[in-house]
């Protein structure tokens, strides 16, 4: 009995892996639909995003980068 239904789900797992860019952009829609309703929510999320990525990267060229790499990404950053 088992056996007969095998090609079937061997079917539907290539199915799976050739739809699931598609599954991920929609489930991804999903999740970002309510920011675009809400632009100012969204303005919000953006600045607070940059705010935490400029702080996350200073401490990261502080810590690791060598003084041509700071000046670099410095300039780059606050431009």
């Amino acid at each position: 009995m088992g056996i007969k239904y095998l090609p079937v789900v061997k079917d539907f797992k290539i199915f799976l892996i050739a739809a699931m860019p598609s599954i991920i952009m929609s489930v991804m829609m999903l999740l970002l639909y309510p920011l675009f309703l809400y632009p100012e929510f969204t303005s919000e999320i953006v600045l607070e995003a940059r705010k935490n990525s400029r702080r996350i990267a200073t401490h990261f060229i502080n810590e690791y980068g060598t003084i041509t790499q700071k000046k670099a990404i410095f300039n780059k950053l606050w431009k």
